[in-house]
């Protein structure tokens, strides 16, 4: 029979002075005193049992393993008697009124997903303090309203998301900086609508991501520094309408982009510095950022498997920084860049799949996103001479709607190229 058993039965023992560590903790009321006899409660620093050990130093605490789910109202008292307790299923803490996630101490690891969203109470995730890895999705914020989540302290822990790491819609959220032990997302890498976020410190042990990335609607960001170990994604790499950004720095690593690089709608982007190491992606889209003037940054770029879309840069003067492109598999879109006078920066540009300067309906929605539609045309573009040293599209050639641009002179580049597979429109031109 366990001591508290005959403690209940004697209750003018009940009043005995509790246990601690000598440390000068002191009980937190005198109703939540412990008393000689209770079990050892793991991560307050008192010896609960009087066993002259405490916390995960005693051996009364099991090591055990949660085969199922976990939900709100299985957290409070869910590490009662144990040092460490990994579960095999899903956490879903959702519309719940914890204040904190203290009672999930023991928790070391999650199989499946853990999903703490919608806690209008919870501002922290003090707590999770053990938790080493998430074996599916991490997911946190309130896709909804938002979340009053204002720090990531109790992640300082994890290592390894095996699936999505999410952070959708924290407006409180200022820093990632607990997230310094992460070097593992097998999947995607989504920071999202943290409009209090203005930097990504807190990410530099990452080094790859398996599919994606996007950085999106974080109106306070203000530097991707964070990411500067980051050298592959496997798929697609994602920039939009983060107005705060000026430059693409903190991308110096990355090398390669497995699918889309894309940055659209990043309203302060003056360059795309910090772009200066990536060699090979498999689409390129600009599209949509006011401020930026040229696409110096993208230098090492020498082959694009896809398509390449530089569209609705009302700024863009210059195409360098694509200087060493060679080849383009796809479609190559150049439209509605009303201050490119010139295509300089294509000089090395030998083939395409399909060439448009100007509008290509038939295109549109290939080379950038399919719920905007430029203006026809470069307006202030009247000489395409860098690109005579075309030699190859694979398909059609568009040269339309550009005002300042004789049918002529469009003419002329078209005679320039040795082998064209499809059909041939210069029209709308001066």
């Amino acid at each position: 029979m366990r001591s508290w058993r005959i403690l209940a039965a004697f209750p003018g023992l009940l009043g005995l002075g509790a246990c601690d560590d000598s440390d000068g903790t002191k009980p937190r009321s005198e109703s939540t005193r412990p008393i000689c006899g209770d079990f050892e409660v793991l991560g307050d620093d008192i010896d609960n049992d009087c066993d002259g050990v405490i916390d995960c130093g005693d051996t009364e605490l099991l090591e055990g393993e949660w085969e199922g789910d976990v939900g709100a109202a299985d957290v409070p008292g869910f590490c009662d008697g144990y040092c460490t307790r990994p579960i095999r299923g899903n956490v879903t803490i959702s519309a719940s009124s914890l204040t904190d996630l203290t009672d999930l101490g023991c928790v070391t690891s999650v199989g499946g997903h853990l999903t703490i969203e919608v806690n209008n109470r919870l501002t922290t995730l003090k707590g999770l303090e053990s938790l080493a890895s998430v074996g599916g999705d991490l997911t946190l914020g309130n896709p909804n309203v938002g979340s009053p989540l204002r720090t990531l302290q109790g992640l300082e822990s994890l290592t390894s998301v095996g699936r999505d790491l999410i952070l959708r819609k924290n407006p409180e959220l200022s820093t990632l900086r607990t997230l310094g032990n992460l070097n593992r997302v097998g999947r995607d890498l989504v920071i999202m609508e943290n409009t209090g976020l203005t930097k990504l410190s807190g990410l530099e042990r990452l080094p790859s991501v398996g599919r994606d990335v996007l950085i999106a609607y974080n109106q306070g960001l203000k530097t991707l520094r964070g990411l500067e170990q980051l050298t592959s994604v496997g798929q697609d790499l994602m920039f939009t309408e983060n107005p705060g950004l000026t430059t693409m720095t903190g991308l110096e690593g990355v090398r390669s982009v497995g699918g889309v690089l894309r940055i659209t709608e990043n309203d302060g982007l003056e360059t795309l510095s910090g772009l200066d190491q990536v060699r090979s992606v498999r689409t390129l889209t600009i599209e949509n950022n006011p401020a930026l003037e040229t696409l110096a940054g993208l230098e090492r770029l020498t082959s694009v498997g896809l398509d390449v879309g530089v569209v609705d840069n009302p700024s863009l003067i210059s195409l360098s920084g694509l200087d060493n492109l060679t080849s383009v598999g796809g479609v190559l879109d150049i439209d509605g860049n009303d201050a490119l006078g010139s295509l300089s920066g294509l000089e090395r540009l030998t083939s395409v799949g399909d060439l448009s300067i100007g509008s290509l309906d038939e295109y549109y929605g290939r080379g950038h996103s399919d719920d905007y539609r430029p203006d026809h045309g470069n307006h202030r573009l009247n000489d395409v001479t860098a690109l005579f040293g075309l030699t190859q599209v694979v398909r059609e050639v568009v040269i339309a709607d550009n005002i300042r641009l004789t049918d002529v002179a469009a003419q002329a580049l078209v005679d320039e190229i040795d082998t064209i597979g499809g059909t041939v429109t210069v029209s709308g031109n001066d």
